[in-house]
């Protein structure tokens, strides 16, 4: 949610306008949320399909890390670099919930927390994200910030 939002709003800052392409944004974000989930859809079943979550994890700090190199240097203000900001870190967020919601066991008892889990960080990164850290302390510093958030994320891996 907060690197959705500091691509966006470096977009609008460098192009001085957003409503014209909002749309375009909002659907390659939304293209690679589909491509995340469906990725990792198809590699369930191979061998190294559970070992998954570190490389996800560090693909989110990785994309954190190039979001703040973005935003700080102003090399990549255009529609296309902020396209594929919005779309790596859609499908990125999604194939690590994909990855997380295809552990064993009972599905129906898995799905609902972790749906839970996903609602409650989206507000807590869009609140705290969009009042407290972006306005305080500025869009690159914000996306340093997501890369010691997704990384602190792999103490949840479990058993990956």
């Amino acid at each position: 949610m907060v690197l959705e939002a500091v691509w966006i709003l470096h977009y609008q800052m460098k192009s001085g306008v957003l409503f014209q392409d909002i749309g375009l944004l909002l659907t390659v974000f939304m293209a690679g949320l589909a491509g995340g989930a469906i990725a990792v859809d198809r590699l369930r079943g191979r061998p190294f399909a559970g070992r998954l979550g570190l490389p996800l994890v560090a693909g989110l700090c990785a994309a954190s890390a190039l979001t703040a190199y973005a935003v700080g240097s102003d090399r990549l203000a255009t529609l296309l670099a902020a396209g594929a900001g919005l779309g790596a870190t859609g499908f990125l967020v999604a194939a690590v919930f994909a990855h997380a919601s295809a552990g064993g066991g009972d599905q129906g008892r898995l799905i609902s927390p972790l749906y839970a889990a996903d609602l409650a960080g989206g507000c807590a990164g869009a609140v705290l994200g969009g009042l407290l850290a972006i306005p305080i302390i500025g869009l690159a510093m914000t996306s340093v910030l997501m890369i010691f958030a997704a990384a602190a994320s792999v103490a949840f891996l479990g058993r990956d």
